[in-house]
């Protein structure tokens, strides 16, 4: 009994030291071992660098701008001369919220609305394929098939050439079909099925 109180306040200690730490240490590194001695216990530390963490998220971030700015500037141009392709990319019927808009782009001249139907990766929960994809033909008119189910495969959805992309939720996807990866040539959104304060453009 008496071990495990001592290992437990070991841990307490060390990771208040790691707290103060990670504060003081300049950004010029990911991670640094620090070696202390603190009340005669001896403790080797791992910081991580928070500094430089966000930078890289801000790189990747100012990257993705980047290639929005273009595509978007692109898509302009276009519109004059085509319709805009804008897929819902739905992977539950207990989530989709979004009738309304699908509707009110199919009466538009600008753009051509399709429901993108797959499946998240670990589908363990909610209704089968087969009972999504027969739900969103009877409701919306224009219908893709997202996923493979006899070879138990996702479908890229780049070959379906889409220019907007809404998401039910970005999480749990197929590689080529994730937001990361159709941020390469198109915009993606994520068009939440709950209210919050999280950011709508993913």
């Amino acid at each position: 009994m008496l071990l495990i109180i001592e290992k437990d306040l070991l841990m307490r200690i060390k990771a208040f030291i790691k707290k103060i730490l990670s504060n003081i240490f300049s950004v010029y590194f990911e991670y640094k071992h620090i070696r202390i001695c603190f009340l005669g216990i001896h403790l080797s530390i791992k910081i991580k660098n928070r500094n430089l963490i966000n930078k890289n998220l801000n790189f990747k971030f100012l990257k993705y701008q980047k290639k929005h700015q273009i595509i978007l500037k692109k898509l302009q141009k276009e519109i004059k001369n085509r319709k805009i392709k804008v897929f819902f990319h739905v992977t539950e019927t207990a989530k989709w919220n979004a009738q309304n808009l699908y509707d009110e782009l199919e009466k538009s001249n600008l753009f051509e609305p399709y429901i993108f139907v797959s499946k998240v990766e670990s589908n363990n929960y909610g209704h089968s394929f087969k009972h999504n994809l027969e739900y969103f033909k009877n409701i919306c008119k224009n219908i893709i098939i997202g996923f493979d189910e006899e070879n138990n495969k996702s479908i890229d959805i780049k070959q379906f050439s889409p220019d907007i992309v809404f998401y039910q939720q970005p999480w749990g996807l197929w590689e080529n079909q994730k937001p990361q990866y159709v941020s390469n040539f198109a915009l993606p959104y994520h068009f939440s099925y709950a209210i919050g304060d999280a950011a709508s453009c993913v």
